[in-house]
């Protein structure tokens, strides 16, 4: 009597019974498809200042130990361990050129903020400054947009507000934010273009590093990690 079989039954019929195992080197050169993330290319720092020409070399380093490690990892004749000593110092190198350019914008930074203060925060008796300050403190804090006119039009009112406290013109720190940005602006448009570009690359470069020693660091352990002894044994390499 012929019994038919369901087509399961045929098709594991046709499987060889013989397990394949892939060895711990094949499967993590399996795993080695690395994308490089477009938002760290060194062409996405769009200033021209001398803080963003700094960024865009850290972001370049960045950009290039990227890509030629995700270019290494994906030939497969490269073993792992050699490929895991190569990242490292591509990755190295690349994060000692962000650690450079870092310090150099920050010392930037400095310079900007000394420049804007000097601007918009200029020497004056310390009874006048006492005198303006008590003038905006009796307007009330609902009238903001009156002190941000005077700081506007005089120099010397955004000294006196930015020479104390908030409560002593009669501000919150919100206020008091919005007249420095007010001062920054009338009086140092230029420093203040250059303060805030110097930020934005600085958090740029700090974020493009620590996502490659992020993505990079992850993978080295993969590629670095050997079999033990006993998983050499287990795939029948010691027959002791």
């Amino acid at each position: 009597m012929n019994i038919k079989k369901s087509p399961l039954d045929a098709a594991l019929g046709h499987r060889s019974t013989r397990p394949k195992f892939a060895t711990p080197d094949a499967i993590a050169k399996s795993r080695r498809g690395i994308t490089v993330p477009p938002d760290y290319h060194p062409a996405v720092i769009r200033g021209d200042g001398p803080a963003s020409a700094r960024a865009r070399v850290a972001l370049g380093a960045v950009h290039n130990s990227w890509s030629n490690i995700a270019a290494a990892a994906a030939d497969k004749s490269v073993d792992n361990a050699r490929l895991a000593r190569a990242a490292n110092n591509s990755m190295g190198s690349a994060l000692k050129t962000c650690d450079d350019c870092t310090e150099t914008i920050q010392a930037q930074i400095t310079h900007f903020e000394k420049l804007l203060a000097e601007r918009v925060q200029p020497k004056m008796s310390p009874e006048l400054a006492v005198e303006i300050r008590g003038h905006l403190q009796r307007l009330g804090r609902g009238s903001i947009s009156k002190v941000r006119k005077a700081v506007e039009e005089d120099v010397r009112v955004a000294s006196a507000v930015l020479s104390g406290p908030a409560l002593l013109s009669g501000l919150d720190e919100r206020q008091l934010d919005m007249v420095r940005l007010t001062a920054h602006q009338s009086h140092a448009p230029r420093e203040a273009a250059q303060l805030r570009e110097a930020q934005e690359v600085l958090a740029k470069v700090n974020t493009a590093g620590a996502r490659l020693a992020a993505d990079i660091g992850k993978r080295l352990k993969v590629w670095s990690d050997q079999p033990s002894a006993a998983l050499s044994k287990l795939e029948g390499g010691d027959e002791s």
